[in-house]
């Protein structure tokens, strides 16, 4: 529940065609891609660990968990379009800051 908040926050961030089925997948795939762009060591952050093990708890088919990730994927790309790559980056850090202070 706590990575729904957060998703629907990050609902701004990219397409309108975002879905709840498992929002840790999407969760998942737009802090995985931050990391890569942004700054790796957020891949051992609390905040990405905790939205990876909600994610394993979901319950969809693979080709769904897939098909979310690259969603949250490719709306961290159009964040970076739509308001530039440092903007983007702290919006994302901002949320990973949220999740980690949900989780505790």
């Amino acid at each position: 529940m706590k990575t729904m908040i957060i998703a629907l926050a990050l609902i701004s961030l990219g397409s309108p065609a975002f879905t709840a089925d498992c929002p840790a997948f999407y969760l998942s795939g737009l802090f995985y891609r931050a990391a890569n762009v942004c700054d790796h060591s957020w891949l051992k952050r609390p905040g990405f660990l905790i939205t990876t093990s909600s994610a394993a708890q979901c319950k969809i088919p693979a080709k769904k968990a897939k098909s979310l990730l690259k969603r949250g994927e490719n709306d961290f790309d159009i964040g970076i379009i739509n308001r530039g790559q440092n903007a983007a980056c702290a919006y994302v850090d901002t949320e990973m800051t949220i999740t980690e202070n949900n989780g505790k």
